[in-house]
């Protein structure tokens, strides 16, 4: 093998493992990033949550999920019906 020809595999061999190590490097950037804007969001949530008397009150409630709805389901029907009939 000429001279030449091992340098070209030697190089293209390095610029694969550099470009394969870039990636795996951005990809746990982003997946840090990620995890820590999803923990934010949860705790900004989990504050709100806290703060609001109502929601603390219904979670003592045996059926919490009634008291987080309002809208009587026959409203809700209605909506339902009228999109399916409008196709939008």
């Amino acid at each position: 093998m000429r001279l030449q020809s091992k340098l070209i595999l030697l190089i293209s061999s390095l610029l694969i493992l550099i470009l394969f190590l870039v990636g795996y490097l951005f990809q746990q950037l982003m997946t840090a990033t990620l995890k820590e804007q999803m923990g934010e969001k949860a705790l900004i949530l989990a504050k709100a949550m806290a703060a609001d008397h109502e929601i603390r009150a219904a979670f003592s409630h045996p059926e919490p999920q009634q008291l987080f709805n309002p809208l009587p389901k026959k409203q809700e029907e209605g909506r339902v019906l009228n999109l399916l009939l409008s196709g939008t």
